[in-house]
């Protein structure tokens, strides 16, 4: 439901929150949107999508660009297909034949007590952090939230998912981005975890470094001395990878998800690191020792930001050696060779991550019970109880 990674609109119009539902076809008058799923129609022209797969063209999806830039449509289509245990449904909003706004989540089993496991269909990404909702503009975000909406908790419902969990809100920007809409609807707001951005604003890593408190920069370039003395070296690998590497990262991977055994983590096959390391906007970076793989971090370009995704150390071999960490300061130098605007290092280690400079943002949650019974047994404070950040 979460990552272990290191990842709006105003308020709606009385129209589109009223309006009833009806079955109809969008005018086409750019690319006509798919037809294998019937269109309901949800006021101020727009009508909205359900479907299992994720059929829109590169062109329509990279339109959607706030409150910010989602991962890439082939990039969507290669963890729902790789995944295990994740049910991905996908809403679109089209407008005169054109997609203004877009939406998608997962039916996920959340493990309580034993055997006994919990229905949850989340909105977001199980293997990133981001926004669930994604627009043309936050005037489009007005008009196409609500039947978004409205179509994310109908399927969840047809799935017979008990809470219906809208993630990964920016504190405070979710008073733009979706907010009150969900508090009026009936969600419960609590607070998930803190997520670590660093915005880049040097035009070399020495900037970078030079920004630093001195003591921080001292440590930073002892780190580097000593990866380089141990006989590691970074490698950014930018062709497909060899099934020996993959098979290397994900047996690294597989010892974090063992070690802490998180029950919001997602089980990831081989075939993902596969696919997603041989995507365009994907980097990996390798930390080898003679030419033998001890470290890996997966990377995700999402527009302008860098997105740590996934990473893994065989610790039992390091020693001392702080390849974890020098591979976090070859992240930033990456990002900021490439022009990029930020650094997304995920959640966890918060102290670590705010020494390097990253700002520590709050990501909440919205939640809300889909049945009566749901409500009685008070699924959404067992599941998401109420904890400071």
């Amino acid at each position: 439901m979460c990552s272990t990674s290191r990842r709006g609109p105003r308020r709606a119009s009385t129209a589109a929150r009223t309006s009833t539902w009806r079955r109809c076809s969008p005018r086409s008058s750019r690319t006509s949107p798919p037809e294998e799923d019937a269109m309901t129609a949800v006021g101020a022209g727009v009508s909205i999508q359900v479907s299992a797969h994720l059929a829109v063209s590169d062109e329509d999806w990279s339109g959607l660009r706030f409150p910010e830039q989602p991962g890439g449509v082939d990039y969507l289509r290669a963890i729902a297909e790789t995944v295990k245990d994740s049910e991905f449904h996908y809403f679109l909003a089209w407008r005169d034949g054109r997609l203004i706004g877009a939406a998608y989540g997962f039916l996920f089993r959340y493990p309580v007590i034993g055997p006994l496991r919990v229905p949850l269909f989340v909105g977001g990404s199980p293997v990133n952090v981001g926004s669930p909702f994604y627009f043309v503009s936050p005037e489009a975000a007005v008009d196409a939230l609500p039947g978004l909406l409205e179509a994310m908790a109908a399927t969840a419902s047809r799935l017979r998912a008990a809470l219906l969990v809208v993630r990964d809100l920016w504190e405070p920007d979710e008073h733009a981005v979706g907010g009150p809409e969900l508090l009026r609807r009936g969600f419960r707001r609590v607070p998930m975890y803190v997520d670590a951005l660093l915005p880049l604003t040097w035009t070399d890593f020495d900037g970078y470094l030079a920004s630093l408190p001195s003591a921080r920069r001292k440590d930073m370039r002892r780190d580097a001395r000593r990866f380089t003395r141990d006989g590691y070296r970074v490698e950014v690998a930018s062709t497909p990878l060899g099934r020996t590497t993959v098979a290397t990262m994900h047996a690294l991977w597989r010892a974090l998800y063992e070690k802490y055994r998180d029950r919001d983590q997602v089980w990831l096959t081989e075939d993902y690191f596969d696919r997603v390391s041989a995507l365009p906007q994907s980097t990996v970076l390798l930390a080898l020792r003679d030419d033998e793989l001890i470290g890996f971090d997966l990377l995700l370009r999402r527009g302008e930001v860098l997105e740590s995704v996934y990473s893994g150390v065989d610790q039992g071999r390091v020693g001392g050696t702080p390849v974890h960490r020098h591979l976090g300061h070859e992240i930033i130098r990456l990002a900021i060779e490439r022009g990029l605007g930020a650094v997304d290092f995920g959640i966890s280690n918060e102290d670590a991550k705010a020494r390097m400079g990253c700002e520590l943002r709050v990501a909440r949650a919205y939640v809300r019970p889909l049945s009566r019974l749901a409500r009685l047994l008070r699924l959404g404070r067992l599941v998401f109880p109420d904890q400071a950040l």
